[in-house]
């Protein structure tokens, strides 16, 4: 577990809901780095901890609910079981250690029934695509294609900490000149802007005609959130083909429409499956 402060020991605002009361507070951050060594106190640790020392009475029975900001860890891991302990001046084990339980009616959000979130303690889900579907508007040969993706990540995918940039590639046969493409979304403004101030308000995708991919880098600091809709879409131009073009996904993983997510050093590629029918992206079908 990270908090803010590049992992270092510091202190840390709350915010607590005392006897119906809101106030904030400050309380003294311990990092347990990856060595079991808190990071100034030079401790052996197995976690980090907040220390919080009460500035009222709270009586037995009472329920003080607290709120603070951390940094969640870079790879995904499962729930883990935080502890509760007090001491006072007099007595180092007035209340021992406690697991404490997490909130059974707030466990996950979803999207079209994919899990896209888990509200248990420091879950960290795999930074992926939870939802992924690409779709066209023409099988014909030669006609402009206008190609439609959606997605829904599982992480917020930024400007910053660390870059994101998203490709769809192996679009067999599509054609269009190599470099930036527009894209048309509602969300176009996230996504890097064109040069030219006439086209501000515009967004691109960078084209690779020659492995027939494209390429976004969001650039808004904000970003996409986790469990969001972002839709696209693009135009190409269809080959001019001599027989039926299908996207044989289950012959072959390499006939398949590719998505990758590379935030930073990460990585994540996929491909979307087989969609029955000409709507199937990159299906272009013979002039009878």
């Amino acid at each position: 577990m990270e908090a803010p402060g590049s992992g270092q020991d510091h202190t840390t605002k709350f915010a607590a809901d005392y006897r119906g009361q809101s106030t904030l507070g400050y309380g003294e951050w311990f990092q347990c780095t990856s060595s079991n060594q808190s990071c100034t106190r030079q401790q052996s640790c197995s976690s980090s901890e907040l220390y919080l020392r009460p500035a009222n009475i709270i009586s037995a029975g009472e329920i003080t609910r607290i709120s603070f900001q951390i940094r969640n860890a870079l790879v995904e891991q499962q729930a883990v079981s935080p502890s509760i302990s007090v001491r006072t001046a007099t007595n180092a084990n007035y209340i021992p250690k406690t697991s404490m339980s997490s909130s059974g009616s707030l466990v996950s959000s979803s999207f079209l029934g994919l899990q896209t979130g888990d509200f248990s303690p420091l879950v960290i889900l795999k930074k992926r695509f939870a939802f992924s579907k690409i779709s066209q508007s023409s099988s014909r040969p030669g006609d402009l294609n206008s190609i439609t993706v959606s997605l829904v990540p599982s992480v917020l995918l930024t400007a910053k900490n660390p870059a994101t940039f998203i490709s769809i590639s192996n679009l067999m046969g599509a054609k269009s000149a190599q470099g930036k493409l527009a894209i048309q979304s509602p969300l176009k403004q996230l996504v890097d802007p064109g040069s030219n101030p006439q086209e501000a308000g515009q967004g691109y995708g960078y084209w690779n005609d020659e492995d027939k991919s494209l390429t976004l880098r969001v650039v808004d600091d904000q970003g996409i959130a986790a469990g969001q809709l972002f839709a696209f879409s693009f135009t190409i131009k269809n080959p001019w083909a001599l027989t039926d073009q299908n996207m044989r996904c289950s012959d072959s993983a390499s006939l398949c429409i590719g998505l990758q997510l590379k935030l930073g050093d990460y990585s994540f590629s996929d491909t979307f499956g087989v969609v029955s029918g000409v709507n199937e992206a990159m299906n272009v079908k013979v002039r009878p």
